[in-house]
């Protein structure tokens, strides 16, 4: 090929290379206008009915889902939403308690805001990544029933046939600021829980469809909760009070503060009342170390390596000249724990400068007698009902001071077998009997002078339905009851011992 022939093809190339580049540069203009705009704005329609589009495919039947405004701003990566309710009909609640449904959820917020939203992957992949979502003041209201909860079942529901409008939402941080919820079992294994005060802190939340029938995948790097306050009404009428909350995921710690169980008012005048044991407690503060969020929420668990409970106050009375109460069976500790809609497993509990003051007042006296304990701390071991647990038993040790006095030192032993089978070994020494007539005297109308027991040791062994109590005297008992005619004996016998 000649020279000139070349030549004439490289212009021919170059003349099709610059009409490209100026039909790109053409094209890149045009674009930068429709961007500028009618394109933001074609943007965020777009965006809004993909959302909207979402919220639909993810409707059940018998749930309402109202928005007040829904606000779409793709030049600054930010969505709006207000007024925004999630109701259902009442209809449902007979569903849930047949065990139609597994739970009922209800909510509402004034307003949520998500910042550092990419339109783009929203519309082309189907992946909804922001960077911060916050909640201002929202209200949560969450009904169970006698079905175990499959906290993945929302987020199955954002698709069809395996194919999902939303694969993966992702924010860098999740906040819930000013929260208040209810959460009330209707199969009434569990009273009506009011929470006040809720904050959430979550950082790299991410919620992916793992594919058809795979399920849901949650991952969360940390997690903050605090709460100012938890409160409900327990079966017995007995108001529950929890002050703050505080757990954190990264840490795996939690603790809790000012607990209080404080009993319903005292009518005097009532004719219904009966002999029952009334409690009043108090917990300085609950740590929890080694708290396993992950595990907790993926099996619906409360898994703990260790428990601290700190300044723990009870008082009972029992007044027994009120009518008797119909005998009701008491659950041992395993029973009570495998009666729980829900796995525990504590590896460890501490109890820490406790006190129980039990009274009781006799029905022919009419007076009052009481049995304190205090400086009381124990250690217990394998507090569980999960049936993967490798332990065979609960374990504990425990010491306090008895009636202010003498020194209380035991053991504790339960199967969790299902036998039920348990033991308790508990040592009195150096107790100044006098101390006892604060019970003796109201209850037994016996009184004591003087003496001193040096050692008492007590082994009790059973199950739900018998125990046997094998009493061991070790060393001599001195007591000197109220009896004017063995008074003189009963000291000379005291003094030599």
């Amino acid at each position: 090929m000649s020279t000139p022939q070349r030549r004439s093809i490289l212009r021919i190339i170059w003349r099709i290379v610059g009409g490209l580049a100026l039909v790109l540069i053409a094209a890149a203009g045009w674009l930068a206008w429709w961007a500028t705009h009618g394109g933001e704005a074609w943007l965020d329609r777009k965006a809004e009915e993909r959302i909207h589009a979402v919220i639909e495919q993810a409707s059940v039947p018998g749930y309402r889902f109202t928005l007040g405004r829904l606000k779409a701003d793709a030049r600054h990566g930010r969505l709006t939403v207000t007024d925004a309710e999630l109701s259902f009909e009442p209809r449902l609640l007979d569903s849930l308690r047949t065990g139609a449904y597994q739970y009922l959820f209800a909510g509402k917020v004034a307003k949520a805001e998500l910042r550092g939203l990419s339109f783009w992957r929203l519309l082309l992949h189907g992946e909804f990544r922001v960077g911060a979502i916050e909640l201002q003041g929202p209200e949560f209201h969450y009904y169970t029933g006698p079905k175990r909860v499959d906290l993945a079942d929302p987020f199955k529901r954002l698709g069809h046939g395996g194919k999902s409008l939303v694969s993966v939402l992702f924010t860098d941080t999740l906040t819930i600021a000013d929260a208040s919820a209810t959460v009330q079992d209707l199969n009434k294994d569990l009273p009506e829980l009011k929470v006040n005060g809720l904050s959430v802190h979550g950082t790299s939340v991410r919620v992916s469809a793992a594919g058809r029938n795979a399920g849901v995948r949650l991952a969360v790097a940390g997690t903050d909760l605090r709460v100012d306050s938890i409160s409900t009404l327990l079966p017995d009428g007995s108001n529950l009070h929890i002050g703050a909350v505080a757990l954190s995921r990264t840490k795996q710690k939690g603790l809790l503060t000012a607990i209080r169980i404080t009993p319903p008012p005292t009518d005097s005048m009532s004719v219904d009342r009966m002999a029952k044991s009334v409690m009043t407690l108090a917990v300085d503060s609950l740590v929890m170390a080694g708290l396993d969020f992950d595990r907790s929420i993926a099996d619906e668990a409360l898994f703990i390596h260790s428990m601290g409970i700190h300044g723990l106050h009870v008082a009972v009375d029992l007044d027994k000249s009120l009518p008797e109460e119909p005998p009701e069976p008491v659950r041992l500790p395993p029973a009570a724990l495998a009666s729980m809609p829900f796995s525990i497993r504590v590896d460890t509990l501490d109890l820490v400068d406790a006190e129980v003051h039990y009274r009781e007042r006799d029905a022919k006296t009419g007076r009052w007698g009481e049995v304190p304990f205090s400086r009381m701390s124990a250690q217990f071991r394998n507090i569980t009902n999960d049936a993967a647990a490798t332990t065979d038993s609960i374990t504990g040790r425990f010491n306090a001071t008895f009636f202010d006095s003498a020194q209380v030192v035991g053991t504790y032993t339960a199967a969790l077998d299902g036998s039920e089978k348990f033991s308790i070994t508990t040592t009195v020494t150096r107790l100044p009997l006098v101390e006892v007539n604060r019970a003796t005297q109201p209850l037994m109308r016996m009184q004591v002078e003087k003496g001193i027991l040096n050692s008492l040791t007590m082994r009790m062994e059973g199950n739900a339905r018998r125990a046997k109590e094998p009493w061991n005297w070790p060393t001599p008992v001195c007591w000197c009851a109220w009896n004017p005619e063995r008074q003189q004996r009963c000291g000379a016998a005291c003094s030599a011992t």
